[in-house]
């Protein structure tokens, strides 16, 4: 077995979600084996297992890069929605209007059903886990008579939508046409954090290649695609009359979440069980009850504890989530988190 040890330590919320992401790849792969784990050291570093060498699981990483950045990938689809172009598998954009431009619903179905069909034949299953958990925009959702798009969206797509950038066009398609070029040895390096190369940022103290995941500041861009691939862990609830349900975020019917909780193991764990683990009634109780009261030692937190230590779960990491930015165009921002030990 390789172990590859991810930049960052528990207090950063990237580590975690670039831990899920690295591990959706190397299952992908074919590593059924693979583990996630956290090392025992005063700031816990991300460690991933697997049967893969380090430099392997980089060159998939490249090989997607680079497969996502065809003209042909779901990724580079495009469509315009009354004379503006946005790309329909990001899961914010512009309310469409049905009655100006009464095409657009059926025509953005078309792509995205045409698209995942395709990933279905070809078995794509990490584009597919990746498309289902970042949401769509919700045809379905009304308040006070006005749609509400966002509403179907995962909470950690977190792309400010200033300008009337989205996030597919403006950050994930920018991110794998700079990630195809890179070698092998230069992406395992970002993950590592052996080296910190932001061209998408430009290397800038208020870089926001993070996309939320951090505060603003520069971030290897290898480091921050992994770290959106983990997204594919959060499979959303979506609900009817009520905002998709995003793993982790509370409170949960919030637009604009204030709290993540995310689930540490010091001993190896299976990419299943930690997806299990997040959707599980233990975090959901454990991030309501201190968005509810902010007490951690409640007969409810105490329960929930210890079902998660039963399910090799020895401790949380929790989250405060920054809104800054303007009421246009609202940024939310992971802040520096802390660790609570579970036993």
């Amino acid at each position: 077995m390789f172990t590859i040890n991810i930049a960052g330590d528990a207090s950063s919320a990237l580590s975690h979600f670039a831990l899920l992401g690295l591990a959706a790849v190397a299952e992908e792969m074919g590593d059924n084996s693979v583990r996630l784990m956290w090392s025992l050291d005063s700031e816990p570093k991300a460690q991933l297992r697997s049967i893969y060498d380090p430099l392997l699981i980089a060159q998939r990483i490249r090989e997607l890069a680079t497969r996502w950045s065809e003209d042909s990938s779901w990724v580079k689809a495009r469509k315009d929605y009354a004379g503006k172009q946005f790309a329909p598998f990001s899961p914010r954009i512009k309310a469409i209007d049905a009655e100006k431009s009464p095409h657009d619903w059926e025509e953005h179905h078309h792509i995205r059903t045409s698209h995942v069909d395709q990933l279905l034949a070809d078995k794509r299953w990490l584009d597919l886990s990746f498309i289902s958990a970042l949401g769509e925009p919700s045809y379905w959702h009304n308040e006070k008579k006005a749609p509400r798009p966002d509403h179907g969206a995962s909470r950690w797509e977190m792309k400010t939508r200033n300008r009337g950038e989205e996030f597919v066009q403006h950050r994930l398609s920018l991110m794998v046409d700079e990630l195809s070029s890179w070698t092998n040895e230069d992406i395992l390096a970002g993950i590592q954090g052996k080296q910190v190369h932001d061209p998408l940022g430009k290397n800038s103290p208020d870089s926001r290649t993070s996309t939320g995941l951090t505060p603003p500041g520069p971030t290897d861009v290898a480091l921050a695609f992994v770290g959106l691939l983990g997204i594919a862990s959060f499979q959303l609830a979506p609900q009817v009359k009520e905002k998709s349900v995003t793993p982790g975020a509370f409170p949960p019917q919030a637009l604009h979440p204030v709290l993540m909780v995310l689930p540490m193991s010091s001993t190896p764990i299976s990419l299943g069980r930690a997806r299990s683990v997040l959707r599980s009634e233990a975090i959901a109780c454990i991030g309501g009850e201190i968005v509810r009261t902010g007490d951690i030692g409640t007969t409810a937190v105490v329960s929930a504890s210890k079902w998660l230590l039963e399910h090799g779960i020895n401790a949380v990491a929790l989250f405060d989530i920054k809104k800054a930015g303007s009421s246009s165009a609202p940024e939310r921002q992971v802040q520096p988190g802390s660790v609570l030990p579970l036993g």
